[in-house]
């Protein structure tokens, strides 16, 4: 092996629950009920395609003040650093030590 690739996002750095939270938080303030339903099939979107989605779906919601909130949330939440991922470190170490043998 010559080579190990990592999308940071997701699997290095805990993204995906600090989303989640900002997008419960949102929506809670805006009281969006359905929030989990749009987490679930919003995961993985880009932002248009997040944005067609909410607009067919959940045509009641202001996607633009959603997409806002849900932003400055995020900013609150990650103010102190992104979580990493329970055993990245671990994994890292690991790696960096067996370089060699691969």
């Amino acid at each position: 092996m010559k080579a190990i690739v990592f999308d940071m996002d997701g699997i290095l750095f805990d993204t995906e629950r600090v989303g989640d939270q900002a997008w419960r938080q949102a929506a809670e303030e805006m009281q969006f009920a359905e929030i989990d339903a749009a987490i679930e099939d919003c995961r993985g979107l880009n932002r248009a395609d997040t944005r067609a989605f909410f607009e067919a779906h959940f045509p009641h919601v202001n996607y633009p003040a959603f997409h806002t909130r849900n932003h400055e949330i995020m900013a609150e939440l990650l103010a102190d650093g992104m979580p990493i991922k329970t055993g990245a470190i671990e994994l890292l170490q690991w790696l960096q030590k067996e370089e060699n043998n691969f």
